[in-house]
């Protein structure tokens, strides 16, 4: 006979009138269940919780993104302005890590930087390579089409704050853990 082992008490059979049926996946998960505890919740840094259980809700502190920003390297323009005018003054440059608060003026542009954060009325960017740009003065090229809100990322467009970014019981990987 072979021994007793715990997975012999679990083997997926059952005897019906000869013939023998495998039981159903809930069955074997709630017996294995059964037979396991807890070990309690642990605090543990978080680069070294690669799979370990999330013990509590996680919630977000803060949007994400934090504000307006752009999401490439290009030209903040206000769409209207490109709609009237075949060609914008390019006023400045903006770069990932600067503080907002920029007005962009009516009929021009600024060069922006992926990350940084969009100047006040400006509702699209253009991509660097949309457009001739000589002497601070840009066209777009032939056959580009702008649209309304292209290449800006809204503040809270992935995130919110207050929102359950990981839920307890989750188990944590790559994705939580960067989150």
């Amino acid at each position: 006979t072979p021994p007793k082992n715990t997975w012999m008490r679990f083997a997926p059979m059952r005897h019906r009138k000869g013939k023998e049926t495998m039981i159903s996946y809930e069955a074997a998960r709630t017996a294995i269940l059964r037979q396991c505890s807890t070990v309690g919740t642990v605090r543990e840094d978080l680069l070294n919780s690669l799979s370990h259980v999330a013990a509590e809700d996680v919630v977000a502190p803060r949007n994400l993104p934090a504000f307006d920003n752009s999401a490439m390297d290009g030209f903040a323009v206000r769409f209207v302005d490109v709609q009237a005018a075949p060609e914008l003054s390019v006023i400045g440059i903006l770069h990932a890590g600067v503080e907002g608060g920029t007005e962009l003026q009516m009929g021009s542009a600024v060069r922006i930087m992926t990350g940084a954060p969009v100047p006040v009325l400006c509702d699209a960017v253009i991509p660097f390579e949309d457009v001739d740009d000589a002497d601070d003065i840009i066209r777009i090229k032939q056959g580009v089409t702008l649209r309304f809100g292209q290449h800006i990322r809204h503040a809270a467009e992935d995130v919110r704050q207050g929102d359950t970014v990981i839920a307890c019981g989750t188990l944590l990987g790559v994705a939580q853990i960067c989150m």
